[in-house]
């Protein structure tokens, strides 16, 4: 019986409704609202639709984690209106400084809102439980970080750099762990893929900077080029320069005699293939 009565209930509400959406003075108020809501704030393109899901998502989860807390007033009186004003504000100037000529400005504001979103939306996840995959956790944390870096005295890397020491050479930390940099564990992480490229490239532009006011290196082809680059590599700059009768067959362009002084050499011995690859690229001027 109660639940006929409640479905009745429903039915005639949603006659009401229905009725309502149909009068002529409901249509022009919705068609008021929609033309104020553009003015404010533009066109709802694909950025406004991500945001407007966003903070959606991030107010659900926001009250499920304040009701599993117990803070469930707190939370609509502190979140309820604070963020939405700030938004609706920020937007809408974006908006505005977007209709008098910087294109972009409002969906600029909007990828920066969301992000804000997204890492709260995280936050709560991570609060409630839910399996965050920490890849994502990480790049947000790392995103949070640098939004709130010009609010604090100091960045999270001068914390680091003060309590770790910045070292430029190998050395044994406290914990008995070869250690450089900025207390890089090389003993445990070593160093990645990337960051060894990045290294070698500024190996190679420490050793180029250094030849490159010689006329015996940079009068030479890029194959003979290489080779010498090679060698400064390996031996060092000073190692590379003790090659003098090498060097004087270079600028003499000789390159058989600059390949014989090679061969003629403790360091050629040392090297095994690398040593007879460079030879051959020498006398041949052609790449290995």
């Amino acid at each position: 019986m109660e639940q006929n009565n409640l479905y009745l209930l429903l039915e005639e509400l949603k006659h009401h409704i229905d009725k309502l959406a149909e009068h002529i003075c409901f249509k022009w108020v919705i068609s008021a609202i929609g033309i104020a809501l553009t003015m404010l704030f533009g066109n709802a393109t694909a950025p406004m639709q991500a945001f407007l899901v966003l903070i959606a998502a991030d107010y659900i989860t926001g009250i499920i984690k304040a009701a599993k807390q117990g803070r469930l007033s707190s939370f609509l009186s502190r979140r309820g209106w604070g963020k939405l004003t700030t938004y609706t504000i920020v937007i809408s100037l974006g908006h505005l400084i977007s209709q008098i000529g910087v294109v972009g400005m409002r969906d600029f504001i909007l990828l920066w809102a969301g992000a804000t979103e997204a890492i709260s939306i995280v936050e709560n996840c991570d609060e409630l439980g839910i399996y965050i995959p920490s890849f994502i956790r990480d790049r947000l944390l790392q995103t949070k970080i640098n939004l709130a870096g010009d609010g604090l005295k100091h960045s999270i890397e001068e914390q680091l750099i003060l309590h770790e020491g910045l070292r430029l050479k190998p050395y044994i930390c406290p914990a008995g762990k070869l250690t450089i940099g900025i207390g890089r564990n090389l003993d445990d992480k070593g160093i990645t893929e990337a960051e060894a490229f990045f290294m070698l490239k500024n190996d190679i532009n420490d050793v180029v900077d250094a030849l490159s006011q010689y006329e015996w290196f940079y009068r030479r082809d890029s194959v003979r080029q290489k080779v010498i680059i090679d060698m400064a590599f390996n031996l060092g700059i000073a190692g590379f320069f003790k090659f003098k009768k090498m060097i004087a067959a270079l600028e003499r362009q000789n390159y058989e005699k600059a390949a014989d002084e090679m061969v003629d050499s403790r360091w050629y011995k040392q090297v095994g293939e690398r040593g007879k690859r460079l030879e051959n690229m020498i006398r041949s001027g052609d790449d290995y």
